[in-house]
């Protein structure tokens, strides 16, 4: 069970609602954050702190995160006095975290990525802060992933039915399985923001679906993004891996302009009960795994693309030297 630290037992009740005027983000050097900051910069007046930047010094984080605009297309279009508004380091001031920062693999268990993806004590007790008065929303980029893990054969469902609404995921237990470590991992920071909401933290939780790149960016996917690896395995092995299509799961897709437009405009609701509250983003099209192979045609060779079982799906990938840094684990933005 996903526990905050013993010493949480806290209550917040001097938080008072505001939109965002500072911000901190996490994750500035990813596809979908770097659109988030660039939309902030250009749109309003806020702040923008970007921490947890591997860099050498604040200097280095700071290029990391200017180079990393213009790779995008965004950096032409942000005025230059809206710079000033852009730092690379932790400030009491902010008044909101944004999380975007995660540890996406395609093949690693709960074990290998549970470290990367579940670090929200540090933020968590940042956003708490023990200065009255300087309590800040905190805002989590999820994935509509986390819902599917109820289907699974190994998951232990503590009700009947499914939870397919905008509310907390309360009502499984984690099976013995250990694939899809990633999603296992983003349904135990649900459960943690959850704990922290019920203390009184005002929690927003987005579940977004699929996200691909923005057209005016010119830019693809990285080649270790997870979706695009599973897209590009299926074109280069013939083989589309079989998520449990039976049961509905699939591939649904977003443009990245409306994922970012929707989580700078949410926090600007309030939210009045001591609860998370959570967003489906996601799309009004669907396409089951049985489906895609029939969507994607042939692959490279000219060969049917067909549905494999994932465990046989898994060992057609590792043998096809096409899964690169996915298999160790690269921090992406979807």
């Amino acid at each position: 069970m996903a526990r905050l630290p013993k010493d949480a037992a806290w209550s917040i009740s001097d938080y008072k609602f505001a939109s965002p005027s500072s911000m901190i983000v996490t994750g500035a050097t990813g596809m979908i954050c770097a659109h988030f900051v660039h939309h902030i910069l250009t749109t309003t007046n806020c702040q923008a702190h970007c921490i947890g930047i591997s860099a050498t010094d604040d200097l280095d984080a700071h290029r990391k995160v200017m180079e990393n605009l213009p790779r995008w297309g965004l950096a032409s279009s942000i005025p230059n006095k809206a710079y000033d508004r852009l730092t690379t380091h932790r400030d009491h001031i902010a008044d909101s975290i944004f999380q975007f920062d995660s540890d996406v693999s395609l093949l690693k268990n709960y074990e290998d990525v549970y470290a990367d993806n579940v670090g929200l004590h540090f933020l968590i007790g940042l956003a708490r802060s023990p200065v009255p008065g300087n309590v800040k929303a905190f805002n989590q980029l999820s994935t509509w992933g986390v819902p599917h893990l109820q289907t699974r054969s190994t998951t232990q469902l503590l009700s009947s039915g499914y939870l397919t609404g905008e509310e907390e995921t309360t009502n499984m237990k984690r099976g013995a399985e250990s694939t899809l470590g990633y999603l296992e991992c983003r349904w135990v920071c649900e459960l943690l923001l959850y704990e922290a909401g019920r203390g009184g933290l005002p929690i927003n939780i987005y579940r977004s679906c699929i996200v691909g790149t923005n057209a005016s960016s010119h830019q693809g996917l990285d080649r270790t993004n997870i979706n695009r690896r599973i897209v590009e395995s299926a074109l280069q092995t013939g083989l589309v891996p079989d998520f449990d299509s039976a049961r509905g799961c699939g591939m649904s897709w977003i443009e990245l302009d409306f994922l970012v437009k929707r989580i700078a405009f949410l926090p600007s609701r309030e939210n009045s009960k001591n609860a998370a509250k959570v967003f489906n983003l996601v799309s009004d099209q669907h396409i089951k795994y049985d489906e895609f192979a029939c969507v994607l045609g042939q692959s490279y060779n000219g060969e049917k693309v067909r549905v494999l079982q994932l465990e046989l799906w898994a060992q057609a990938f590792r043998a096809s030297n096409n899964y690169g840094d996915a298999r160790r684990g690269s921090p992406v933005a979807t």
